[in-house]
């Protein structure tokens, strides 16, 4: 037998192994670029959104963060990059942050270029030794991003995974494929075992369909702000880091291109049209339920020494409502924590700013004013709505079960036929919220006396009464337990019930985030209601 041949037999049984085995990693598109693959590992099918088309050009493929930012960089990008601290302020130690970005501009010469507020992505740190590095090895996720489509005008959402020595570029899906996820949200055959889609994770989280981040309102809790910089603690940074750190920019920008990127999604026909083929119940969701959920707190840190603290009064009442301004005394408020043995790590009772307590979502603000455009709902309507059960802006119970009463079709008689849907569950009805709730809207829509302005002037008047209340510490120390009480409403809302993944990310959930001290003494979600005199009350008495 010729040797000779023997050896070449075998250099070309290596080669065509060679080939093979960069087919199975790149599959049908290793040709290109970057192979984007869907969840099920087959090709995406072409998209028009930025990345996509930045993606598919790119030579080579990045493959971890730092590869992407240099690619739009280098094809004439701009980013912005804000920073938040997941386990609190004050508590650097677990070297547990995030830092998320924002692209725009001509990149790579596309057509339409990437506006302010249609681009983003976000990555995580963690510390190695005593180094502070970017998360880009891990055996998971490395890179999450949501970049508008110009073509289906909807948002489109990514991830770059790792396998613990590279990343695969997967896209996920998009905003109506949120839509189809949630569509049983609020509106489940068996509360006790909700059902969510698994189109994707990002489901969990954005809920509404468009770019989120919870501390939307100033001072952006736990988020680097120029006036008030992240500690790190005995972290230094690595290399990576250090050429991002210089250009932090302050949460205010970030929160402007979110707010931007929502109102982009709210405004656009095309995903307009997909909601409206989803049932009335759907549309009207935000309404009734609260869809996401936005942080607020006190203005500057308590931690500069100052006098007062202001309470948020969407923690009262909804902004549709009323707003005011609730003074209450910084010392007062540490001692009614006190109470509760409130603990923060690293930040002794609290968190960097009083009263950090979840109110109602952005998004959800921008779709009620929607269906109002859309003449679906005018203001009124609105107004009758908000106004059951408006001492619980968010997580009412009694506002919320409502929604199951509502036509599912859009018809010209809906209203009409809603409102005998009301009046028989106030008649019939053995549910205490959903006989209450019913029997309140009902008087709300039908009695002359119920209008917009008198609904406000009620809000204004409780709220009003509330900041009275807190000049008395008897009653400051009552309207602290019903913080810690709505804390953990957020948890126990269908709205985190999603397997997948939860709105606020919480410390046990994964571990990752940590918003709210730990107290003792917490009522049970729900236990406890404000009266109209603004005083905690058991529920159902």
């Amino acid at each position: 037998m010729n040797t000779k041949c023997i050896g070449r037999k075998k250099i070309m049984t290596f080669i065509f192994f060679l080939y093979a085995m960069i087919w199975m990693i790149g599959g049908p598109n290793a040709h290109a670029a970057c192979a984007i693959l869907q969840s099920d590992n087959s090709p995406a099918s072409q998209k028009q959104d930025h990345l996509y088309q930045l993606l598919q050009a790119a030579e080579p493929c990045p493959r971890n963060v730092f590869d992407l930012r240099r690619l739009i960089k280098d094809q004439g990008g701009i980013l912005q990059t804000a920073m938040v601290a997941n386990q609190g302020f004050h508590n650097p130690d677990s070297g547990n942050f995030s830092l998320f970005e924002m692209a725009q501009g001509s990149i790579g010469g596309l057509v339409p270029p990437v506006e302010f507020g249609e681009f983003f992505f976000g990555h995580f740190t963690a510390g190695i030794q005593d180094t502070l590095v970017a998360n880009q090895t891990p055996q998971g996720l490395m890179v999450e991003l949501i970049v508008w489509d110009p073509k289906t005008e909807m948002f489109n959402f990514y991830e770059l995974i790792g396998n613990g020595e590279r990343g695969t570029w997967f896209y996920r899906g998009n905003s109506e494929d949120i839509l189809l996820d949630n569509e049983l949200l609020h509106r489940q055959s068996d509360p006790l075992n909700p059902q969510f889609g698994s189109r994707l994770r990002c489901s969990g989280c954005h809920m509404s369909g468009g770019p989120i981040m919870k501390e939307l309102t100033p001072p952006h809790n736990d988020w680097w702000t120029q006036e008030r910089k992240l500690p790190l603690g005995n972290w230094k940074l690595g290399p990576n880091l250090q050429k991002i750190f210089p250009d932090l920019i302050d949460a205010t920008v970030f929160a402007q291109g979110v707010k931007k990127g929502i109102r982009l999604l709210e405004e656009s026909e095309s995903f307009q049209e997909r909601k409206s083929r989803r049932s009335l119940q759907e549309q009207l969701r935000p309404l009734f339920c609260p869809v996401e959920v936005n942080l607020e707190s006190d203005g500057p840190s308590f931690w500069r020494g100052r006098i007062d603290i202001r309470v948020p009064s969407a923690f009262f009442v909804d902004k549709h409502l009323a707003t005011g301004t609730l003074i209450m005394g910084q010392k007062e408020y540490f001692s009614a924590l006190s109470h509760f043995n409130s603990d923060f790590p690293g930040g002794g009772a609290d968190a960097d700013h009083a009263w950090l307590t979840p109110v109602k979502g952005y998004s959800d603000g921008q779709a009620i004013n929607t269906l109002a455009q859309k003449q679906i709902v005018d203001f009124e309507f609105i107004a009758d709505v908000l106004a059951v059960d408006f001492r619980r802006p968010i997580f009412s119970k009694k506002r919320c079960i409502l929604l199951k009463l509502v036509p599912n079709e859009l018809t010209p008689q809906w209203r009409s036929v809603f409102l005998e849907n009301l009046k028989k569950a106030a008649q019939e009805s053995e549910d205490f919220d959903l006989k209450n709730g019913s029997q309140e809207l009902v008087e709300n829509l039908t009695e002359s006396h119920k209008t917009a302005l008198s609904h406000r002037i009620a809000a204004n008047s409780f709220l009003g009464q509330c900041g009275l209340n807190l000049e008395e510490q008897e009653n400051r120390i009552q309207l602290v337990k019903y913080l810690t009480q709505k804390r953990q409403e957020v948890s126990a809302s269908e709205i985190s019930k999603n397997p997948r993944g939860q709105i606020f990310e919480p410390d046990g959930f994964n571990g990752f985030k940590r918003l709210f001290p730990t107290v003792t003494g917490a009522p049970e979600p729900w236990t406890f209601v404000l009266n109209a005199k603004c005083e905690i009350e058991r529920d159902r008495l």
